[in-house]
């Protein structure tokens, strides 16, 4: 497969844009802990994902939950984990979760007017440049939930990209305004790079050829893909010369839902990027993106998504079948 790759990457350069949600997860790792975080001896936080970027030198867009300074832990650690990830020279940009700053009962972007919207982002905005003395210019909205007015806001306070746009997903409401499933596009001048979703397909050695593929659509994302998945996603993403590739993950991704390291993603991301460096992927940032986007909205639009072929057991086959016949 490498030499297929770096074959490929003669004719042209699809950017890979690792991407990383940071926020807390409520029961398990809030976001005070998250920095230089150990469990059982094992380095699973922020910290680690940032070494393992900078040994591959892939630079690494952070989305940032600044509004958990709402949250019992103040201001503090959220700053601090803020300033360390922008020295280390990684891209922070503004996620949101408006609901501990602005109301419990509404956490999601729709839910909010457009002037609530614009304060949101306004606050947000401030509070990085305050820690960083950077304007945030990139934006992804939590848990995807962004609409219309999410859209119009970021252009009124001087944004330039927003990454929330997810297809299929119930919370995101661009899904009337987006011509492309995987594709950087240009929504009232505003740069909208889709997380990236690839159909999944499912089928048995035996019978193959009676039996249908179980086809679902996944995200490129570091927890719920398998290292095969990631790598076949991306491989045949750039095959088909999509302009970009976003890889998602938490900055809680390397920890299990029991307090436990999960040694398991820390070796994929360590193999994955390491993958990506040897195969010499072109990596961006979403500030290098949108920088460069003339060059990046060049590329040739798609309305098909990449594949991913697996084969599995006959009787899991059968009762992956079952289960969604219930």
């Amino acid at each position: 497969m490498n030499c297929c790759v770096r074959e490929m990457k003669k004719d042209f350069a699809t950017k890979l844009v690792f991407t990383v949600d940071v926020e807390g997860k409520k029961g398990v790792c809030e976001l005070d802990e998250q920095l230089h975080l150990v469990k059982k001896g094992v380095d699973c936080g922020l910290n680690k994902i940032l070494d393992i970027a900078d040994t591959n030198k892939i630079k690494v867009t952070f989305f940032v939950d600044v509004y958990e300074i709402k949250k019992q832990f103040g201001i503090r650690p959220v700053q601090r984990l803020t300033r360390y990830i922008y020295d280390r020279g990684h891209d922070i940009q503004l996620h949101t979760h408006p609901g501990p700053f602005f109301d419990y009962k509404r956490n999601k972007m729709f839910q909010f007017s457009h002037a609530e919207q614009e304060e949101i982002v306004r606050t947000g905005a401030k509070l990085i440049h305050e820690w960083t003395g950077y304007y945030p210019e990139a934006h992804r909205a939590g848990a995807y939930a962004a609409n219309k007015d999410t859209i119009s806001v970021l252009k009124q306070t001087g944004f330039k990209l927003d990454s929330s746009y997810f297809l299929g997903h119930r919370n995101c409401k661009l899904k009337d305004d987006f011509p492309y499933y995987n594709e950087l596009y240009q929504m009232e001048e505003i740069l909208q790079l889709p997380v990236t979703i690839y159909e999944f397909h499912e089928r048995p050695c035996v019978l193959r050829q009676f039996l249908k593929p179980l086809v679902s659509l996944k995200k490129i994302d570091i927890d719920a893909c398998s290292l095969f998945e990631l790598r076949e996603a991306i491989s045949n993403a750039v095959k088909m010369q999509y302009g970009t590739v976003t890889i998602f993950m938490h900055s809680f991704s390397l920890v299990r839902t029991n307090d436990t390291p999960d040694v398991d993603d820390i070796v994929k991301l360590e193999k994955l990027m390491r993958w990506v460096r040897e195969n010499e992927f072109k990596t961006m940032t979403t500030r290098e993106l949108f920088t460069n986007a003339t060059s990046v909205l060049q590329q040739p639009a798609h309305k098909t998504l990449p594949q991913v072929r697996q084969h599995i057991n006959l009787i899991t086959y059968l009762l992956k079948r079952l289960k969604r016949r219930i």
